[in-house]
């Protein structure tokens, strides 16, 4: 295997190129997951940060929403929200709920 000597050889270039790769590909998920969560803002109405009421084993749970995502699985569009659980005092709990949205 010939390493080279001045420039670092064919090894030092491809791994190189796989730091790049990797940087270009981080990019692109933190791009992606910004579109997701657009995406989701605007077709439900809802931000980070907002506090949503929803159901969980028939009892009113209000959460304040810290992730949000939209994703297509077998042709339906999903929305999952996610956030800190609100304790029944009113005060913000450390729990988390989720809530998954098909349309």
């Amino acid at each position: 295997i010939y390493l080279g000597s001045e420039t670092g050889g064919p090894l030092t270039a491809a791994r190189e190129v796989g730091r790049k790769l990797e940087v270009d590909m981080e990019r692109w998920e933190l791009a992606m997951a910004a579109e997701r969560e657009a995406i989701c803002g605007e077709a439900l109405g809802l931000a980070i940060g907002d506090t949503l009421v929803t159901e969980s084993r028939g009892k009113p749970v209000r959460m304040k929403i810290t992730q949000m995502s939209a994703y297509v699985f077998d042709g339906k569009l999903s929305f999952h929200i996610s956030g800190k659980r609100y304790r029944k005092d009113g005060l913000l709990g450390k729990l988390d709920e989720s809530v998954l949205i098909t349309a």
